[in-house]
């Protein structure tokens, strides 16, 4: 769990022993296990909403204010130490980036977040990497997560693959193998808040990141109130009084409630409803199976930058393998591909085409001429006779007992 500290304060009222105290902490000690699901269960896909939108939120740099440059010179100092001290060179071959200049991360990654980091961050990437490297390990296809946040010779990285470290409110977790960013509905499921029963549209990616740093992780908090509450049913017990008659509880003036059943809640412009027929086999035809096909292929994502919804305008495709980038959310070169030319067939937004695509279906298909083979099954049987002694001859499998006979003799 993405949670460390110690919190105390649990024996200061005096009603808690220190016996009392002990055997609570070898409860909650045998109530532990370890890990059963690893990092990469609580992150969501790639081309998730929530993620592209926490994406260009992470990504955005106002336009209306000049970004500075940073000083990092004791930072850089820093990590010119670690460099020389563990051998790690000066090379940079994660983000190939370059002072005040250009920054190129790994063709999966965020490249539109790695262009919105400091100098320190991106160096920072760089020596992980290379520490990685060095133990014959490649970052970038093991789930790992980096505090970006902290300084090159604090402990940056996590201590095992797909375990997530201590989570802060200010902290800046980079997983590997997905190129960016712990997003903020992500941080909240790892503390076991159950996002997807939550409505988060006013919650920001700093807010939510700020909630989960100083959160206490719900199985924990869970653990140890059943702990304290199975302990404690002794004591519990002791203030249990006899319930009253309902005589009694009656005369003692206990309100009910006088409502009457007929009440109707009023629904807001529930008169300005019109009754419609429900169109089951679609509102329109569905067309040439060319034309559909043609904006099916126009509708697909081309560059993981788009997400799910988007299109972007500068496509481009490699004359030799054909794979698409997008120019604005890719790094300028590709060392890999060659002639990326720009992509000059149309494009429908995949919205569009969802709203054609439903509208034209039926939302009913009946299939017809299922029952042909009735009169060759016999009464009781699922498939016909001579299929099912053909599957149940003694010669399917290539020999049988026949075989396990031979096998004994020799």
């Amino acid at each position: 769990l993405p949670e460390a500290g110690e919190a105390g304060g649990a024996g200061e009222s005096g009603v808690v022993g220190e016996e009392e105290l002990a055997r609570w902490e070898a409860a909650i000690s045998e109530l532990s296990c370890p890990a059963s699901s690893s990092l990469e269960a609580f992150l969501l896909p790639t081309d998730d909403p929530r993620v592209h939108t926490a994406r260009e939120d992470l990504s955005h740099i106002d336009p209306t204010k000049q970004r500075g440059v940073v000083d990092w010179g004791r930072c850089e100092t820093r990590h010119q130490r670690a460099r020389t001290d563990e051998e790690l060179g000066a090379k940079r071959p994660l983000t190939q980036w370059v002072s005040q200049g250009h920054c190129a991360g790994p063709d999966f990654a965020w490249h539109d977040w790695f262009k919105s980091q400091v100098e320190r961050v991106v160096d920072l990437c760089d020596i992980n990497y290379l520490r990685l490297a060095r133990e014959g390990q490649d970052a970038n296809y093991k789930t790992l997560v980096w505090n970006l946040s902290q300084n090159v010779d604090r402990s940056t990285a996590s201590s095992r693959p797909g375990v997530c470290p201590c989570l802060t409110p200010n902290m800046v977790p980079y997983v590997t193998n997905r190129g960016g960013p712990i997003v903020g509905p992500e941080v909240l499921a790892l503390q076991g808040i159950p996002v997807d029963d939550l409505l988060l549209t006013r919650e920001n990616n700093d807010q939510m990141a700020d909630l989960a740093g100083n959160a206490m992780s719900s199985t924990i908090v869970g653990t140890c109130i059943l702990a304290a509450l199975l302990l404690s049913r002794d004591t519990l017990r002791a203030f249990d009084a006899p319930k009253p008659d309902a005589a009694a509880a009656g005369a003692g003036g206990l309100v009910t409630s006088t409502g009457s059943s007929e009440t109707q809640a009023d629904v807001a412009g529930g008169l300005a409803m019109a009754e419609k027929p429900l169109a089951l086999l679609g509102e329109g035809g569905v067309g040439p199976l060319a034309q559909l096909l043609a904006e099916a292929a126009g509708s697909a994502r081309m560059c993981a930058s788009e997400g799910r919804t988007r299109v972007a305008s500068d496509i481009v495709r490699c004359a030799k393998c054909g794979t698409t980038k997008s120019k604005s959310g890719c790094p300028e070169s590709w060392p890999e591909h060659v002639d990326m030319a720009p992509v000059t067939e149309p494009r429908t937004p995949p919205r569009e085409f969802e709203a054609k695509l439903a509208a034209a279906l039926p939302m009913v298909v009946t299939l017809g001429g299922l029952g042909c083979a009735d009169g060759m099954r016999p009464a009781g049987a699922l498939l016909p006779a001579g299929i099912e002694a053909k599957l149940l001859s003694p010669t399917r499998g290539g020999g049988g007992d026949e075989d396990e006979d031979e096998d004994e003799e020799g």
